[in-house]
């Protein structure tokens, strides 16, 4: 049976119409769902790319393979999903707009075809008088860089500079469905089944959703004041990019015009998949808009990132809503099982089973990147100095922190977990701490390579170009 893994970007589940929210934003998704299966409550084992898509392929969660910013090398072991389906003898294809998904961290092992789209920043272009101006910025950002991230003045005009780009052609989505929705029709003639990822960025920063998508949600007037709100994350974290409640409401407004693009786009590509196909359509994870003090997708593994949509179609799964909770950790074992591969050991399960055995899931952001915040010299990050894992046991939600500052929510009556229960439910909280002891446990007697590997790894070297692409996405400082 052919595959088809499509990934939305940051988008998280409460922006999603099918899931209850408010807005039509995913009028194409929310179709596919009402004829398919549709998971209310979808758990990221992690909260930023890298980490979350390497459990994707694995089947593992982040404390187990190791990946993260600290590693960000893809070991021979385990085996990605695409090799395994290759070796078994799938075509095999991807369509990445996430560099962080890309050849320089060895994502595309396993795919026969592997094609990058950053749109953002135009890196690629090599051309004229563009090729001329990236080559110019390659080689002056790093030198500037201290200085340009620390005024607001010129991160604002970065932030215009790219916007523009950005409404000019998007994030690349539109070229990637192209040239997916074409390998699609190529690979149905080969009479071989087929492996398809597509991953789209529309949701993901910097927000310039096109204005016919902005005109669904906001009048000409919202939309110019949109386009100016500053996005600098890491400045508002660090208390230098205060925004009051109408600039967040605004940047809500380009997170959900972003999301209706995408789901354009998500409708085209849908359509050139048919029923001989596991259609698996989900996200990474979620993206803050102040929840906590955060904006973006760092320093916190609260609902609004770990909780992520999930719709899928396949004949062996009934059609209808499974309120059982899972995980995006149990794309790779349902692949696998429908390929009629093994999928022993892993820590995800089948979407097919009819039972769970797991007593929670759990979401993990570890080893935070602090160094973004240098570049704001009369800043402490202390308060980011830890790493975060979030058990979701039933109604329960459990946030272990390595400093000390737990937390406990009813994420059913809370859903936005703004009432800490750890001072009036002790007894809850000791059972889930224990159950937390215990989980990791478990996971550590199966993962005793994965501290050696991250530790042997060493310093990585970002290539110029894939590091230019990934700051327009905000992720480098």
């Amino acid at each position: 049976m052919n595959v088809a893994l499509i990934v939305v970007d940051a988008l998280r589940a409460d922006h999603v119409s099918c899931y209850g929210y408010s807005r039509l934003t995913t009028p194409n998704l929310d179709a596919f769902a009402s004829a398919n299966t549709r998971y209310t409550t979808v758990v990221s084992p992690g909260v930023w790319t890298f980490p979350s898509m390497a459990s994707m392929f694995t089947g593992m969660y982040p404390s187990q393979h190791g990946m993260n910013r600290a590693n960000r090398t893809v070991p021979r072991e385990p085996r990605l999903l695409a090799e395994r389906l290759r070796d078994a003898g799938y075509r095999t294809a991807g369509f990445s707009a996430n560099p962080y998904v890309g050849r320089m961290y060895e994502f595309n092992r396993g795919f026969e075809v592997f094609q990058e789209f950053w749109g953002v920043s135009g890196i690629g272009d090599r051309s004229g008088v563009s090729g001329a101006l990236n080559g110019a910025y390659q080689w002056l950002f790093p030198r500037v860089r201290s200085t340009v991230k620390r005024s607001q003045t010129l991160t604002r005009a970065y932030q215009r500079y790219l916007r523009r780009r950005v409404e000019a052609r998007d994030k690349g989505a539109a070229a990637l469905v192209d040239a997916a929705v074409e390998w699609v029709g190529q690979a149905r003639r080969g009479g071989q089944p087929f492996f398809l990822y597509a991953h789209v960025m529309e949701a993901h920063g910097p927000l310039a959703p096109p204005s016919r998508h902005l005109r669904r949600f906001m009048d000409e007037p919202s939309i110019a004041r949109a386009r100016e709100v500053n996005q600098d994350a890491m400045a508002y974290m660090a208390g230098a990019n205060p925004l009051d409640d109408q600039s967040m409401r605004l940047l809500l407004d380009m997170y959900d015009g972003s999301i209706s693009y995408g789901d354009e786009l998500l409708g085209r590509l849908l359509d050139a998949l048919g029923d001989d196909t596991l259609v698996i359509v989900t996200a990474d994870h979620g993206n803050c808009f102040g929840e906590h003090g955060i904006l973006d997708h760092f320093f916190s593994v609260h609902q609004a990132l770990a909780s992520v949509p999930m719709v899928v179609s396949h004949p062996g799964i009934p059609a209808g809503v499974v309120e059982r909770p899972v995980g995006t950790i149990d794309v790779a074992p349902t692949v696998l099982e429908v390929a009629g591969l093994d999928s022993a050991g892993l820590a995800g399960v089948s979407l097919r089973a009819g039972a769970d055995p797991r007593s929670c899931l759990v979401t993990e952001f570890l080893d935070p990147p602090l160094e973004r915040f240098n570049r704001f010299h009369r800043f402490d990050p202390v308060a980011f100095r830890r790493d975060l894992r979030g058990l979701l046991r039933g109604d329960h939600k459990y946030i272990w922190s390595s400093d000390g500052r737990d937390e406990l929510y009813d994420v059913r009556k809370d859903p936005r977990e703004t009432v800490n229960l750890v001072d009036t439910e002790p007894g809850l909280l000791a059972e889930l701490r224990k159950l937390h002891e215990s989980w990791l446990l478990g996971l550590l007697e199966t993962s005793a390579g994965a501290a050696a590997t991250q530790a042997a790894s060493g310093d990585f070297e970002v290539e110029e170009d894939v590091a230019a692409s990934l700051r327009a996405l905000g992720y480098f400082e």
